[in-house]
């Protein structure tokens, strides 16, 4: 651990630098709702809250991606600008030149850090081999698109890849039942990690009533996040099936004039029926990184949901003895960065 540390001072720099200097309009969603739940208590009806006539149809995500960041403005509330916060919602061309911005801009992003910092130290715990897990938590510490996602646009996708890693963590600790928890409120943040638990389960469970099991607590966690905000309004019209979920749908194969069939689907339900005939063909990070490299190679897809891929491209760098995955990696990397840039 001690070796990492001067890497890990010199990331956490970059990172509260970026972060400082850096603003991007989805930041607003995170900070309105924010301040909802830990300035006006609505912890359980800010999806349907009238904040000076602001649309709630950007409150588009479910409810954890919004109660991660909370509890940071409620402890650091004393510490903001609220004024230029007020104009950040309300206003937002003219918070640029005003000399209390990076302050802002560093309350309103550093929770991630914290979150970042449990992703470190998930990582480490994949490899036995101090060179390995040195490797993979500077990778971790210095890849662009964390860096990107959550300090430079503020979205909350980290989270995602922070309760994926964590599922593989408890995989790998065969601790089934709570790697399908992570799972569960891995889809409290954006939906996509309930595609994972197909795998978990086929892979998990030996018998036909283990993998019930693995199941239901997996759904079950996911219902127990979202039910108390069923009876809203807001987030059942915008959160609850969000909008970009369709986007997944768009790549197809026209069966008749008005029929088709998604590719995304139908690769998907191939990789489930191969999982169910051979479960342990290949390791269970490798099923996921699988249905996110298929997704992303299928989907019109927003960058910043490219960070849910950062844990699993790292194992699968680091734990190659051969390295002949690295130039896939490095042209998956230049491509992303094509794509931020355009």
């Amino acid at each position: 651990m001690k070796k990492i540390i001067p890497w890990l001072v010199i990331a956490i720099a970059i990172r509260l630098l970026v972060a400082s200097v850096t603003l991007h309009p989805d930041l607003r969603a995170y900070a309105r709702a924010s301040y909802l739940i830990s300035q006006e208590g609505m912890v359980f009806n800010f999806y349907d809250a009238n904040l000076g006539g602001l649309s709630n149809d950007i409150l588009n995500y479910p409810p954890i991606a919004y109660l991660s960041t909370a509890p940071f403005m409620t402890i650091l509330s004393s510490f903001y600008p609220w004024d230029l916060f007020q104009t950040l919602l309300h206003d937002f061309d003219k918070v640029y030149g005003d000399p209390q911005l990076p302050l802002l801009l560093f309350l309103l992003k550093s929770p991630y850090i914290i979150f970042d910092l449990v992703g470190l130290l998930l990582i480490g715990q994949l490899f036995r081999e101090h060179k390995k897990r040195f490797w993979a938590q500077i990778v971790w510490l210095f890849n662009p698109i964390t860096i990107y996602t959550s300090y430079m646009m503020g979205q909350s996708d980290l989270l995602i890849a922070l309760f994926i890693l964590l599922a593989i963590v408890m995989a790998a600790k065969k601790k089934y039942l709570w790697a399908a928890v992570s799972l569960g409120v891995g889809g409290g943040v954006k939906l996509f990690p309930l595609l994972l638990i197909p795998f978990l389960v086929l892979q998990g469970g030996k018998t036909l009533g283990e993998r019930l099991k693995i199941f239901a607590v997996a759904i079950g966690t996911f219902l127990a996040i979202i039910s108390p905000y069923l009876p809203s309004v807001g987030f059942r019209q915008y959160a609850l099936v969000a909008s970009q979920t369709d986007k997944m749908l768009f790549a197809k194969i026209p069966v008749s004039g008005a029929e088709f069939l998604p590719i995304f689907v139908v690769l998907f339900g191939l990789l489930i029926w191969l999982c169910f005939q051979k479960p342990d063909r290949i390791a269970l990070w490798q099923w996921f990184l699988i249905v996110l490299l298929s997704f992303f190679g299928l989907t019109h897809y927003h960058p910043q949901w490219f960070v849910w891929t950062v844990p699993l491209l790292i194992l699968l760098v680091v734990s190659d003895a051969t390295r002949k995955f690295v130039l896939p990696v490095v042209v998956l990397l230049f491509s992303y960065i094509t794509i931020v840039f355009m």
